[in-house]
């Protein structure tokens, strides 16, 4: 003769395993589910981001929040190229230039952006040439490389 008790002991084992399986079922459907929409918003992101196009000018450029900034590539920043000018060393000429220009998803720099905010004239030219010699890393919204105004203050001191 069996055990009564023991047959409905296994048959709620039973019954908890199954339940178990289909929780993590759908546990696993969920994070799917999760990881499919996930997708879907950085694909729509990409194809939105991936339309706009550069500013004419800087009073274009819209501001687009990203996750990362654009920053300057070590040993290829701004600073490493500039070469104080003669003639505005010789004149004690010193001070700050702030340039604003955009980068491009592929970190390149439009020169036809550029724009000197503020800054002595005997300085632009050199800032312009440094500024065409520095590689940057793009911005970059949820790992999408994305274009972005850029401001940067650049220092001359004697």
């Amino acid at each position: 003769m069996t055990n009564p008790m023991r047959y409905k002991t296994g048959s709620l084992q039973s019954i908890l395993i199954v339940l178990l399986f289909l929780c993590g079922c759908v546990l696993n459907s969920d994070e799917r589910s999760r990881k499919l929409r996930v997708r879907e918003i950085k694909l729509k992101a990409q194809t939105y981001y991936s339309k706009l196009s550069p500013p004419k000018s800087m009073s274009d450029c819209e501001f687009i929040p990203f996750d990362r900034p654009p920053r300057e590539l070590p040993n290829r920043c701004i600073e490493d190229f500039l070469s104080y000018p003669v003639k505005a060393k010789k004149n004690g000429v010193e001070g700050n230039v702030i340039i604003k220009f955009y980068l491009d998803k592929d970190g390149y720099i439009d020169i036809n952006t550029l724009e000197i905010i503020k800054g002595h004239p005997q300085l632009h030219q050199a800032v312009i040439n440094a500024l065409s010699n520095s590689s940057w890393e793009p911005a970059t919204i949820q790992g999408i490389k994305v274009g972005a105004c850029v401001t940067k203050k650049i220092i001359f001191k004697l």
